[in-house]
């Protein structure tokens, strides 16, 4: 079987809406004169050295060589009120050793456009890559392992966007954003949410003091779990660099499947000190959930470095947690102590570090997380650390040079385990004439579970050439 026959299988786009929508709002809009189009198809061509292409957790490596050939087009439509780009790639994969070839289809068709100006905004995009799948969540990406458990999955998200100007200088601000997540072989919606955010200000004593109302809703439809936030706020003023800050309203939890609801009162108290332009700093502290809630978020900023520093922790109890029924006179006993319920204190404390430094040249970026999570008592505890690092370097105005390092390790309190994730990427990438490019990578990925009980381990070396048509 030789590359050709890859390409054989049709192509329908139909099947993704939301991309044929973006297409459908490119060619009709009312800004359609305005814009400037660009089309780019291209032939993406590589060879592929993978030192792990059918065995999976632990298994006898076994490599091989795989060759693609990549058919695949850019079209993007930029103007006053519209921002509108979309992208497709067949990807044909034919393995050395293997029986088997494979034939991927990627979509990646994103759109924002001003549908009616300063007023109404509509953002949508549509994703569809080839994913691994361990312990059913989505895995690495661009994997070319022949295994069982790999499928496609394709995210959608459509988020209609409304603001309007009243008088005096009062704003209303409606956002609803739908997502959807689908995969596996009949591609059935695994993961459905709705967002709903809408906001109603007014300026006041020269513009001194600011009032809001504020409505937020979360309904996720896969676990029929909802949350629902109402408070006001009030931000005044003090200095041109200080502004106190106050929110009050109700949260509500419900569990449809167990038909759980729980309301309480939410509180929520800060500062912000603007020091300079290039500077910000901000205090909150408040209730929830019969806990509390407290968080820290600085910035800094100079020509060439960004530094963001985040904490936030956060205490409720189990029983808010997972929207356990609670009535008024458990509610009002003191010490929140609700008889017959785990009221169990559920702990979340999110540590954050991201910085970046850019030159003409060069490019580095570091993010650092730490989450910690679990109850007081030590029940269920979990420690999650993120590292990663980006570095690019530009040698010339046609080579560059690119590096990235990621760690993800969980540790399990209770049990004492430890699962991790690491990749290393190097690549090195030349332009050629037009819009052509010849690259160079290398990853290595490395997935661990159990203290090493299952573990995965792939190395792969990609030459690609890049020919526009």
């Amino acid at each position: 079987m030789d590359l050709t026959e890859l390409s054989s299988k049709p192509v329908v786009m139909l099947k993704y809406p939301i991309f044929t929508t973006n297409i459908v709002l490119l060619l009709f809009s009312t800004n359609v004169n305005s814009a400037e189009y660009r089309f780019t198809p291209g032939l993406s061509l590589s060879t592929i050295y993978i030192d792990n292409a059918y065995t999976l957790f632990g298994e006898e490596k076994t490599s091989d060589t795989i060759y693609e050939v990549s058919p695949q087009f850019q079209l993007a439509a930029n103007g006053r009120q519209m921002d509108v780009s979309a992208s497709y790639k067949m990807q044909a994969l034919k393995y050395d050793k293997a029986d088997e070839n494979e034939v991927n289809h990627q979509v990646d068709a994103r759109t924002n456009i001003e549908v009616l100006k300063e007023n109404i905004f509509l953002d949508a995009d549509v994703n569809r890559k080839k994913f691994i799948i361990d312990y059913n969540e989505p895995g690495l990406l661009d994997d070319y392992s022949l295994t069982t458990n790999k499928t496609d999955i394709t995210t959608y998200h459509v988020t209609p966007q409304l603001k309007l100007r009243l008088w005096n200088g009062a704003t209303m601000e409606v956002k609803k954003t739908f997502t959807q997540i689908e995969y596996g072989e009949e591609e059935k919606t695994r993961y459905k949410k709705e967002d709903i955010y809408a906001i109603a200000r007014t300026e006041t004593l020269g513009g001194d003091l600011l009032l809001g109302l504020n409505y937020k809703e979360s309904k996720d439809k896969s676990t029929d779990f909802e949350y629902r936030q109402e408070f006001a706020s009030i931000a005044y003023s003090l200095t041109q660099k200080i502004k106190l800050f106050s929110e009050y309203g109700h949260e509500f939890t419900n569990r449809n499947t167990s038909l759980t609801t729980n309301e309480s009162i939410y509180v929520k108290n800060g500062v912000t000190w603007i020091p300079s332009s290039r500077s910000k700093l901000e205090l909150s502290h408040g209730k929830r959930g019969f806990g509390k809630t407290s968080s820290l978020d600085a910035v800094f900023k100079s020509k060439t470095k960004v530094l963001n520093l985040s904490y936030s922790k956060d205490i409720t109890s189990d029983a808010i947690r997972y929207g356990e029924q609670i009535s008024e006179e458990q509610d009002s006993l003191p010490g929140n102590e609700l008889p017959g319920l785990d009221n169990r204190l559920y702990i979340r404390e999110v540590y954050k570090l991201k910085l970046s430094k850019s030159t003409a040249k060069t490019l580095l970026g570091i993010n650092y997380s730490k989450e910690k999570r679990g109850f007081e008592d030590g029940a269920q505890n979990e420690e999650h650390n993120n590292y990663k690092i980006d570095g690019a370097w530009r040698a010339s105005s046609k080579t560059s040079f690119v590096i990235s390092y990621a760690e993800n390790k969980i540790e399990f309190e209770t049990t004492g385990f430890e699962n991790s994730t690491t990749s290393k990427i190097i690549g090195v990438s030349r332009k050629l004439r037009r819009t052509g490019n010849l690259s160079l990578n290398y990853s290595k990925s490395q997935q661990q579970f159990y203290n090493g009980f299952a573990k995965y381990e792939t190395q792969i070396v990609k030459l690609s050439l890049l020919l526009p048509f």
